[in-house]
């Protein structure tokens, strides 16, 4: 009996929950702001080999970004003109990033997530990019109630999530990385959906009208039914997105890393437990991760996020955690999680039988705490 035991503690710190669980989940996401782990592709081979000794398994990495692919992309060339661009490197540097990545990381056996960082987000406010003015030209963006195009929520220019044009928009590029790239899945951020001051817009007003007996949108961006009105048209989309993508491509991995809920309804409308088990008509899940940002700085809150998450998905699912892979912070504004709280966090997201669970971001894993990554995945 007491080998038994051992032996079911050795499987559970490992990550694997039960025999029919997958994997755990060791990951990070890569992006190219604030470090250069993949500046160049001397570094991106550095860094993916450095991630899989370090036992992670997994990487997330940013191929959509300020109004720009990361790939060349017919998409993107027929819409404004710019097939790809990386943030404002040298032409030098201006290559197939996504490729690169993929090979990188498939040398070095970790899954690749494509990461659609930047959702309906098209640029930051003070950017006056091809994506923008042309999302403009069509009525594609969404505004607060005062006229403006930037909130006070989050400084960034957004497209109208419920609107058909940047939804399929959305889905053409996923399926352009489907299509065209060796990924095991793609990913979308919680910019899925919009700043609850967002919404105002003539689209939207007509919309809401057009349910509401010609009623115009509350003046209150934060009355409860309106922000619930706002957030089941994205739970729509949400679930259109997937079942296009499953449809053709029934075996990738389809993730979201939402805002922590209940945060994410009440700041940007993203209901996103609801979405947690649906499931196409042979029984494949529509969406297989789901990768709540628990972006706290020290262990304690983080557990505390965790938990809200738990309890979200066990209230309207069947208790199956294994599809919740918790987003945890090590480095960002403010203090860096101390090594031992993550320790601790680690240890409670696996005795809670969760998926996994995935850095912000490579910097934290690759600079700032490598050895305490590396102990968490030895133990």
């Amino acid at each position: 009996m007491n080998l038994i035991c051992l032996l079911a503690a050795t499987l559970l710190t490992a990550g694997i929950a039960s025999a029919d669980h997958h994997e755990e989940v060791r990951g990070t996401w890569m992006t190219t702001t604030a470090n250069t782990a993949i500046a160049s592709p001397e570094n991106t081979a550095a860094s993916m080999a450095r991630l899989k000794e370090l036992g992670l398994n997994t990487v997330y990495v940013e191929c959509w970004k300020n109004g720009y692919t990361e790939w060349p992309s017919p998409t993107m060339k027929a819409l404004v003109g710019v097939e790809m661009k990386i943030n404002n490197a040298p032409a030098e540097l201006q290559r197939d990033l996504l490729a690169e990545t993929i090979r990188e990381a498939h040398a070095n056996d970790l899954k690749f997530i494509a990461w659609l960082e930047y959702g309906f987000m098209a640029a930051f406010k003070d950017t006056d990019n091809e994506l923008r003015r042309v999302a403009g030209e069509k009525g594609w963006l969404t505004e607060t109630k005062d006229g403006e195009l930037v909130g006070e929520q989050n400084p960034f220019v957004w497209m109208n999530p419920l609107h058909p044009g940047p939804q399929q928009l959305l889905i053409d590029l996923t399926l352009e990385v489907l299509d065209n790239y060796d990924v095991d899945g793609v990913q979308l951020d919680d910019r899925i959906a919009m700043p609850v001051e967002m919404g105002y817009d003539d689209y939207t007003k007509q919309l809401y009208a057009s349910e509401h007996d010609g009623a115009m949108p509350p003046d209150d961006p934060r009355d409860p039914a309106w922000v619930q009105w706002r957030a089941d048209k994205v739970t729509e989309y949400a679930k259109r997105y997937a079942a296009t993508i499953r449809a053709k491509h029934p075996d990738v991995i389809i993730s979201v890393s939402p805002a922590p809920w209940p945060w994410s309804l009440d700041n940007y409308a993203c209901d996103w437990p609801k979405w947690t088990h649906w499931e196409t008509d042979d029984g494949k899940p529509l969406w297989d991760e789901f990768l709540p940002q628990c972006y706290r700085m020290d262990g304690p809150a983080t557990i505390r996020s965790v938990d809200e998450q738990i309890d979200a998905m066990t209230r309207v699912g069947d208790g199956d955690l294994s599809t919740l892979i918790p987003g945890i912070r090590l480095v960002g504004e403010g203090p860096d999680m101390p090594d031992e709280d993550l320790v601790k966090v680690i240890e409670h997201i696996r005795a809670n039988d969760l998926g996994g669970h995935v850095h912000w971001f490579s910097r934290g894993v690759l600079e700032v705490m490598p050895d305490t990554v590396h102990r968490i995945n030895e133990e």
